[in-house]
């Protein structure tokens, strides 16, 4: 340890001489004003030092002709009267943080839960202008204007949020559309966690009456409705895809009369109150699906539902197989007559 003294004592000592030269030379020069702190510190003694700092760094404190003072523990720069903890003026003010790796600025509250910014025009006017975060000096890519609307990839919104360009919306996603009707709300959702029962995506619309419904118009005129009660409304036809060019292994439904004869055609009434409450006319899934499964589907809920346009295809053959049987009946009948 004693190797160390002598080494760290030298380095003490020239440093101090240093200092001590450099403040008798400014002294001796008339550069350097003595400044008396045994009254405490005031706005005069807090400025007098600050200009014998900016007098030994050759100015730095005076860049652009401008000045840094105190009053009242308030500190101005490129003002003498600073209204607040720190008050930079100028007529291109800007505080930049710059380094060779990265940068950053932390802001923290002490004794309240949050901070606010506040924009303020040249005549002191608050909440008078927009606050953007800007790209190179040039293009703002995100502003929060005055009235509260904000834009990104534009600088006047119209509206709460305006996004001029794509949305990427990653993992579980809710985006939900409160209006000022409290019981009304819309959504569109993806959620997955690799189960059958859970792993879904979709468009949800809850009405708070019986009178809502979806609505897609074009030209301001309704073209398909999906009423609250469950019943829909389409103006024109709606097909499927049935060229042949998109099948393979085409093959004549087997025994169509004997499958159809199977089915039971029903009356009922849906348990359900906000679904229609007519008297219905359908068949029962379960039933359907024991003679023709491929007209049935079974949501994630397990829910059966019916292909109604499905059953056409075996209709057509059972009538046609009908028809065949009545041909021969009434073949045999001619035959009988004319004995």
């Amino acid at each position: 340890m004693k190797k160390f003294k002598k080494p760290i004592l030298s380095a003490v000592v020239f440093f101090s001489t240093l200092i001590v030269l450099s403040v008798w030379y400014a002294t001796w020069n008339n550069t350097m004003t003595t400044v008396w702190t045994g009254s405490g510190l005031t706005a005069n003694s807090w400025n007098a030092m600050v200009d014998n700092i900016n007098d030994l760094s050759s100015r730095s404190w005076w860049l652009n002709w401008l000045a840094s003072y105190y009053t009242a523990w308030n500190v101005g720069i490129g003002t003498t009267s600073p209204s607040s903890k720190l008050h930079i003026s100028g007529s291109d003010t800007g505080v930049g943080i710059f380094g060779t790796t990265r940068s950053k600025m932390n802001l923290w509250t002490t004794n309240q839960p949050g901070w606010q910014i506040e924009v303020w025009d040249a005549t002191g006017n608050q909440n008078a202008g927009d606050l953007g975060f800007i790209e190179s000096w040039v293009a703002a890519r995100l502003v929060l204007a005055k009235g509260g609307n904000v834009g990104i990839w534009t600088t006047a919104p119209a509206e709460k949020l305006q996004v001029n360009g794509n949305i990427l919306a990653a993992n579980n996603t809710s985006i939900w559309i409160h209006p000022t009707y409290p019981t009304f709300s819309a959504w569109w959702r993806k959620w997955s966690d690799y189960s059958m029962l859970t792993d879904w995506i979709g468009t949800y619309i809850n009405a708070p009456s019986a009178g809502g419904g979806v609505y897609l118009r074009v030209a301001n005129a309704d073209r398909m409705i999906i009423y609250s009660n469950w019943n829909a409304w389409l103006a024109g036809t709606l097909t499927q895809a049935s060229d042949i060019r998109l099948k393979k292994e085409i093959s004549q439904i087997e025994n169509p009369l004997e499958k159809i004869s199977q089915l039971e055609g029903v009356t009922y009434f849906w348990k359900d109150n906000t679904k229609d409450a007519k008297r219905q006319i359908g068949v029962i899934a379960q039933d359907v699906e024991k003679v023709f499964p491929e007209t049935v589907n079974t949501d994630e809920k397990w829910m059966k539902s019916v292909a109604y346009g499905n059953l056409v295809a075996p209709l057509i053959e059972a009538i046609k197989e009908l028809k065949s049987q009545n041909d021969k009946l009434e073949e045999r009948i001619r035959l009988l007559e004319n004995k």
